[in-house]
């Protein structure tokens, strides 16, 4: 939470309280010549409930009393509570100190939705919370997530709750990428490469995205396979980290043309877009956008995996199996590939095929777990790093 936090300024001033409130309440009866018990009757405070107050043994005193006890002293009641709160135990300023973290993460957390993904075990204990988010993160104290680089430099969606977890989701992506550290320097024309000759590889399920991901680092591309965000459309995320362009990809739909899709979709933002990312900080495939053209990149990555012209020419003989399979192999590209723009096309006109052809789509599971950095898994960002180097084999 902010320094400027209620909790926080009481704390901060506590510690720093040069005079205490006995003090200054002797000092006000001396002033004024009024006894203790005169006061009490004087501001409406029984004396069982001033004198605690006064001496700092007050349990939890009265809000009345403090501002009444506040003004007889001519002081605010932020100076009459952190005077107060100068007399408390260590253990009195910790139940505090607790609720100031309880605030912070209630600002800056979806916890509900932490909970249900498996990020956390309970949304009411905030040292649980605390502990995992430090671990994960590697912070040293929990207020550190606010420095985390990466954040709310996106289109908000209508749901303020998409926003925190969004936030989270793509801090939790930055932490990955800068202790990735790709050493490769970005090479455009390198780039433009592998996209042109990326089509036949979507043919080779269990190792042509593990091809693809380790020719784009060393075009210093980094890339990492990203579980989906519950509850979003995000399909995929360009984020500039130490200067050079990062790809995050979700399981969205676990579909296996969806992900070939984003993947050649965020390389278009990469290739023609990556001076307005670097000024935005990153970009988010599948939300609203004030920065780039997206249906640009869409037939970008259409034209890359199966132009439309081919799907023109296949779409009649859609339900001949035999025939697409040929169609598919004459031209390098997954079978289901074309099963997924005809999907696509049909929508556009209003058809619903999205039922049809399940069949044709390769199960993603195996291709999941290992490319997947698990968000919401027990282990901490490097631990989860190590994984994605020694399966990936980037040195």
């Amino acid at each position: 939470m902010p320094e400027s936090g209620a909790i926080s300024t009481l704390l901060s001033n506590a510690l720093l309280q040069p005079v205490k409130l006995a003090e200054l309440y002797e000092a006000k009866l001396a002033a004024t010549g009024l006894k203790n018990y005169q006061v009490a009757k004087l501001l409406g405070i029984d004396r069982n409930s001033l004198d605690p107050i006064i001496a700092g043994t007050a349990i939890q005193p009265s809000l009345i009393n403090l501002i009444k006890i506040g003004e007889f002293l001519q002081i605010n009641l932020e100076q009459v509570t952190s005077a107060f709160l100068s007399t408390k135990s260590s253990k009195e300023m910790g139940d505090l100190e607790k609720a100031r973290k309880a605030t912070f993460v209630a600002e800056y957390f979806d916890l509900p939705r932490l909970k249900e993904v498996g990020f956390i075990e309970r949304v009411d204990d905030i040292d649980h919370i605390e502990q995992r988010l430090c671990t994960f993160f590697s912070l040293p104290n929990l207020f550190a997530y606010e420095n985390i680089q990466s954040s709310i430099l996106f289109s908000r969606t209508k749901n303020p709750y998409d926003n925190v977890m969004i936030d989270f989701w793509m801090k939790s992506s930055y932490g990955y990428f800068e202790l990735l550290q790709n050493d490769h320097p970005y090479d455009r024309e390198l780039l433009k490469t592998i996209v042109a000759k990326i089509r036949p590889y979507t043919r080779h399920v269990k190792t042509g995205l593990f091809t693809v991901i380790k020719a784009l680092y060393n075009a210093g591309v980094t890339v990492i396979f990203q579980k989906h965000l519950s509850k979003t459309q995000i399909r995929g995320a360009t984020i500039v980290v130490n200067d050079k362009p990062c790809i995050v990809i979700t399981d969205l739909r676990k579909n296996y043309a969806t992900i070939w899709f984003a993947l050649v979709h965020e390389l278009h933002h990469v290739l023609y877009d990556l001076e307005v990312i670097r000024d935005t900080t990153f970009h988010l495939t599948g939300e609203p956008d004030l920065f780039l053209i997206e249906e640009r990149a869409n037939e970008f990555a259409q034209e890359i995996l199966f132009p439309k012209e081919k799907l023109k020419f296949i779409a009649p003989m859609i339900h001949n199996e035999v025939v697409v399979q040929q169609f598919a192999h004459e031209n390098g590209v997954h079978p289901c590939i074309i099963y997924s723009f005809y999907q696509h096309e049909m929508e556009l006109q209003g058809k619903n095929f999205y039922g049809a052809f399940k069949d044709k789509f390769p199960d993603i599971s195996s291709l999941s777990n290992q490319l997947n950095i698990n968000l919401w898994s027990e282990e901490s960002i490097e631990e989860s790093v190590e994984k994605v180097r020694t399966t990936l084999q980037l040195n």
